[in-house]
C-alpha cells in the first residue's frame, strides 16, 4: 500500500537518497515549485541508505544541483499518459530555466544506473525475467499466434512496416483472453489475495506495467505466464526477419487509432526495411536489457526503443500526427486538474482506517493494526507540496498562456 518515490539529491559532490511513502502522487506538483523549493522539500523527507527495488517505485526525482540536471518519472494516471506527460515536461522546462529537464523512460532502473548500482541485484527483480527471451534466440510467438490475435482496432501492439519499396502497412495485435484473465479474474483464492489488494490500492497496474511486474509478486504462477503469448511487441518481434514474411499474409488495418481514446495502443514497433532499423516502444516504462535479445534475433539490423507513444510512432513512419494527437488544450486541462488537486486525491489516514477491517476479510482471522508510531513511522502521512491547490492552478494557467504565446 502506498505510492512510493525516491528523491535523489546530488549537491557539492555528495549524494543523498530520500524516501517518501506517498510522494509519487505529489511529485509533479512539488517539481512545479522550482529548484530551491524542491531541495527544501527533499531535505525534509526520510533519509534512506539505498534506493527502492525497481518494481516498488511509482515515481522518482533525480536532482543533480552540481550539473543543473533534473529528471523524473511518474507511473500514475493521468500523468502516466504520454500526452499529459508532454505538457508537464514543457511546463517544467520553463520553470527550471537553465537546467536540463528530462523524463526517465527507464524509471527506477535509471536511478540505479546513475548511481552505479545493479538494478537487478534484488531477487524480486530477477523473478520476472523471461529466460527464453533473454538467453536464447527462440521466437516467443508463432504464425498462428499472430493470426489469432489480429485486431481491427486497438488497444494492442501496433506494428508498422515500411517495405523495401516504401509502402507503409499497419497491423494491430490484441492480447488473448487467457492473458487478460490473469489480471481481471484471478483463478484461485491465493492469487486473488495477492493481486486484488495491490491493483485496487493503485500499487500496480497491469495496463501500465504489463505482465512482468505482476509475475514478480507471484512467482508460483510465473511458469504459466512465461509460456503465455499475450501479443506484446517484444514477443512479436522475437520472430526475427521471418516476421516480415508472415505479416503480408495477414489483413492490415487502415483506421488509425486516436491518442487518448480507448483504442490507443500502449506499445508497438516501426520496422523500416529500407534502413533496416526497428523502433519498438512502450508508453510507460522501458527495460534497457530488452534491446540486446532483439538485436540478436535481427542480425545486421539497428534496434532502438522509445517511450513516446503512438505520436512518435507516426512521426518515425513519416506521417503527420495532427489528426490523431490529443489537442494541447485538453492535455493541459487534464494536467492542471491533476496537479492542482493531487494532494487531495489520496488520504492515507482514511486508508489506515480502512485497513483495520481488511485483515479479517483477507486472512480469515482478526489481526490488530498497531498505532502508527509502533507500526511504521510516517506510513500514514503524506508530505504536502509547498504550494496550494489554487496557487498551482493559477501558476499553470499563466505559464501555458506564456508558453503558447511564444510558440
Amino acid at each position: 500500500m502506498g505510492h512510493r518515490a525516491n528523491y535523489v539529491v546530488i549537491e557539492n559532490g555528495k549524494t543523498d537518497i530520500y524516501y517518501t511513502h506517498w510522494g509519487a502522487v505529489t511529485a509533479p506538483a512539488v517539481l512545479l515549485s522550482g529548484p530551491e523549493n524542491v531541495l527544501k522539500f527533499a531535505r525534509e523527507l526520510k533519509r534512506d541508505s539505498e534506493l527502492m527495488e525497481i518494481y516498488w517505485a511509482q515515481g522518482g526525482v533525480f536532482l543533480d544541483y552540481d550539473n543543473r540536471q533534473m529528471s523524473f518519472f511518474h507511473c500514475l494516471d493521468p500523468i502516466a499518459n504520454v500526452y499529459v506527460r508532454r505538457q508537464l515536461v514543457r511546463a517544467l522546462q520553463a520553470i527550471w530555466s537553465g537546467w536540463t529537464v528530462s523524463y526517465e523512460a527507464h524509471h527506477q532502473i535509471a536511478f540505479h544506473q546513475k548511481l552505479g548500482l545493479d538494478p537487478y541485484e534484488a531477487e524480486v527483480a530477477k523473478a520476472h525475467e523471461e529466460k527464453t527471451y533473454l538467453d536464447t534466440s527462440d521466437p516467443l510467438a508463432t504464425e498462428t499466434d499472430l493470426s489469432q490475435t489480429l485486431s481491427r482496432r486497438g488497444p494492442g501492439s501496433w506494428i508498422t512496416v515500411r517495405t523495401a519499396t516504401g509502402q507503409l502497412r499497419d497491423w494491430m495485435f490484441y492480447a488473448p483472453r487467457r492473458a487478460q484473465g490473469l489480471f481481471d479474474q484471478p483463478s484461485d483464492d491465493q492469487t486473488r489475495n495477492v493481486f486484488l489488494p495491490q491493483l485496487n490500492m493503485g500499487e500496480l497496474s497491469s495496463q501500465q506495467y504489463g505482465i512482468r511486474a505482476i509475475v514478480s509478486l507471484q512467482p508460483n504462477v510465473r511458469g504459466d505466464l512465461d509460456q503465455s503469448y499475450n501479443a506484446q511487441a517484444y514477443q512479436i518481434l522475437s520472430m526475427g526477419p521471418d516476421l516480415l514474411n508472415i505479416l503480408p499474409s495477414l489483413k492490415p488495418f487502415t483506421a488509425l487509432p486516436q491518442e487518448g481514446s480507448g483504442q490507443e495502443p500502449h506499445q508497438g514497433a516501426f520496422i523500416d526495411e529500407q534502413s533496416r532499423t526497428i523502433w519498438f516502444w512502450e508508453n510507460y516504462e522501458l527495460y534497457p536489457h530488452e534491446v540486446e535479445p532483439l538485436a540478436r534475433r535481427w542480425p545486421d539490423w539497428q534496434v532502438h526503443k522509445h517511450a513516446d507513444g503512438m505520436i512518435h510512432h507516426l512521426a518515425l513512419s513519416g506521417r503527420s500526427a495532427t489528426l490523431y494527437k490529443v489537442p494541447d488544450q485538453r492535455a493541459i486541462k487534464e494536467l492542471i486538474d491533476e496537479v492542482a488537486s493531487c494532494d487531495e486525491r489520496v488520504n492515507p489516514a482514511l486508508i489506515a482506517a480502512m485497513t483495520r477491517g481488511t485483515p479479517q476479510a483477507v486472512l480469515g482471522k482478526e489481526v490488530k493494526l498497531l498505532d502508527e508510531p509502533a507500526f511504521a513511522r510516517g506510513f500514514f502521512r503524506m508530505e504536502k507540496p509547498a504550494t496550494t491547490t489554487d496557487e498551482r492552478r493559477k501558476l499553470l494557467r499563466k505559464l501555458f498562456r506564456e508558453i503558447n504565446s511564444e510558440a
